[in-house]
């Protein structure tokens, strides 16, 4: 039996294939029409798929779902430490109008006392946001932060405001990212996860002719002259 994401691999290299060698056609012909008086007046014919439908039967053989895997609160924590410091303070400090050079000097200012985001927030608090109460690993999060606003050279912090309004921006910016991080994460496990489950089909006319009508499924895949176009050009920078 064959994978599904196998067969449908199959189906879009032989439609870049029959691309390829359209172009490589077009590219034989091209010394052809130059030589020829009469054809060197006409243009070159290039073959092109305007769109492309390919219709996939098959009956699913073997499906083997792998598991979920939800990261321990200290990675959670860890990864979002390391977004907090270089996404979101810098995002937030480019809201204030700074230079790309006050931003990267402010940054490493804040977070040299940052060791400061070593264990915040808690394991506790990370387990509250997973479950949907952020507001208690915000505000812990956000605190360190606020710490370093006293090393911040004074001409910079009278560009940022009051010392007030920016914890403000600080907590309400880092409560929704937060929120954002967290589900961007537990879709990245999903994905995994979908990525290792293997389903196998069978795809053959023989073998769905044994198969019991009502079980055979039916993909119509879709393509357009832009999406192999995609896959050309993604083909192009890998090699």
């Amino acid at each position: 039996m064959a994978r599904l994401g196998a067969v449908l691999g199959g189906v879009l290299a032989e439609l870049t294939r029959a691309r390829v060698l359209s172009d490589q056609l077009t590219k034989d012909l091209v010394g052809e029409y130059e030589g020829d008086p009469v054809l060197g007046s006409l243009s070159v014919p290039r073959v092109t798929i305007a769109g492309a439908e390919v219709v996939i039967r098959f009956t699913v053989a073997d499906f083997e779902e792998a598991p979920v895997e939800q990261p321990t609160a200290a990675e959670m924590r860890d990864a979002w430490q390391e977004h907090a410091g270089s996404v979101v303070l810098p995002a937030l400090l480019r809201r204030s109008g700074l230079s790309e050079e006050a931003v990267t000097s402010v940054t490493a200012s804040v977070l040299s006392i940052s060791s400061a985001l070593a264990g915040r927030p808690s394991a506790g608090e990370v387990r509250a946001a997973v479950g949907g109460e952020v507001e208690a690993a915000a505000v812990s999060t956000a605190g360190p932060l606020m710490d370093g606003w006293s090393r911040i050279p004074r001409s910079i912090r009278q560009q940022m405001g009051t010392k007030a309004d920016f914890r403000k921006e600080v907590n309400r910016v880092i409560v929704g990212e937060l929120s954002s991080f967290l589900e961007r994460r537990n879709l990245a496990e999903q994905v995994k996860a979908a990525l290792a489950s293997r389903l196998e089909v069978a795809v053959k006319s023989s073998e769905l002719a044994e198969e019991d009508p009502g079980r055979v499924q039916e993909l119509r895949l879709t393509l357009s002259s832009e999406d192999l176009d995609l896959v050309l050009s993604t083909a192009e920078e890998v090699s």
